[in-house]
């Protein structure tokens, strides 16, 4: 098996090159107010305060809580991700999708949280930046859509390690971290600042 590159594997599965996503990624930090930019070097921060709060509450790691509201992410806003990860750690039970549910209350009884993230790499990043991993990339639809990929191309195999390659190759490239790259271009493409 050939080992390709994060530019032949952009080429080739998603039509584009790793200069290009680089340079779009740029551009939308560019237009990122200083509003934007304190509240996405913020946004992780905060999401881990509030898992350390599920934790205390529920008597579990912070990494248990951190996986819970992973799981419980895809799709779905993040003040209702919060909301069902309160209800989830409270009472063991919430509203949403069937397999992510199981996966976030499986995260909460098992000895080792990293066991319950399969072969999605989006779940995994989340929780590692809510516990302080600066270096995973979070790629949701909208860091995709910021890179200029579809979600079917970014299901392709590489794909998503190639656009976290390039939300890393944009931070480098202005002296951030970047988990700090994808969380202040979220909230420019999102108008989530304010």
């Amino acid at each position: 098996m050939v080992n390709l590159s994060h530019d032949e594997i952009l080429r080739k599965r998603a039509g584009i090159t790793l200069r290009t996503v680089t340079d779009r990624i740029i551009r939308t930090y560019e237009r990122a107010s200083e509003d934007d930019v304190l509240a996405g070097k913020g946004w992780y921060d905060e999401a881990r305060l509030v898992a350390r709060e599920l934790a205390d509450h529920a008597g579990i790691s912070v990494t248990a809580a951190a996986a819970v509201i992973a799981h419980l992410s895809p799709r779905c806003p993040w003040e209702r991700n919060i909301t069902m990860a309160r209800e989830l750690v409270t009472t063991g039970h919430t509203r949403g999708l069937y397999g992510n549910v199981a996966k976030a209350r499986r995260a909460m009884m098992v000895a080792d949280p990293w066991e319950t993230f399969g072969k999605g790499p989006k779940t995994r990043a989340f929780c590692s930046n809510i516990i302080g991993d600066d270096h995973a990339v979070t790629v949701d639809v909208w860091a995709a859509r910021i890179a200029g990929v579809s979600e079917d191309q970014l299901s392709r195999v590489g794909v998503y390690e190639a656009i976290a390659h390039a939300y890393r190759l944009a931070a480098k490239r202005v002296g951030i971290a970047p988990s700090e790259m994808q969380a202040i271009t979220w909230v420019v493409a999102r108008g989530k600042s304010n």
